[in-house]
């Protein structure tokens, strides 16, 4: 049986396409997968390097505080009421909007230059 990759499947997937594919065993594409959420995009390899680089580049934009936190919120949110997450997130928000990075983000917008954390 598919145990373990269903903890990860049945969330993502649903019971219905996993009962269907855990019972049939029947493959599927890297392009359905994207479809479904089991991934974020399916390229083929020629475009492999652009598309991690365009990744990449998206991500380096973000100051490194910031992204832990985005990181943070897609994890934690989901699992609380909806009470909680509006409690939680404007406590959030309001610490990353003063923080050092947060006026070094803002500044380098306004000033038209990278943010020191920038390559």
């Amino acid at each position: 049986i598919p145990a373990i990759i269903s903890v990860v499947c049945l969330p993502k997937l649903g019971t219905s396409r996993c009962m269907e594919l855990f019972l049939t065993g029947e493959p599927f594409t890297a392009a359905q997968a994207a479809q479904w959420g089991l991934l974020n995009a399916a390229v083929p390899a020629t475009d492999l390097d652009a598309a991690v680089a365009g990744y990449v580049s998206n991500i380096l934009k973000g100051g490194p505080e910031a992204l832990a936190g985005a990181k943070q919120l897609v994890r934690r949110v989901p699992e609380m009421s909806m009470d909680q997450a509006f409690a939680w997130t404007a406590t959030e928000s309001a610490r990353y909007f003063g923080s050092a990075e947060a006026l070094e983000g803002m500044t380098a917008f306004a000033e038209k230059r990278q943010p020191g954390w920038a390559p």
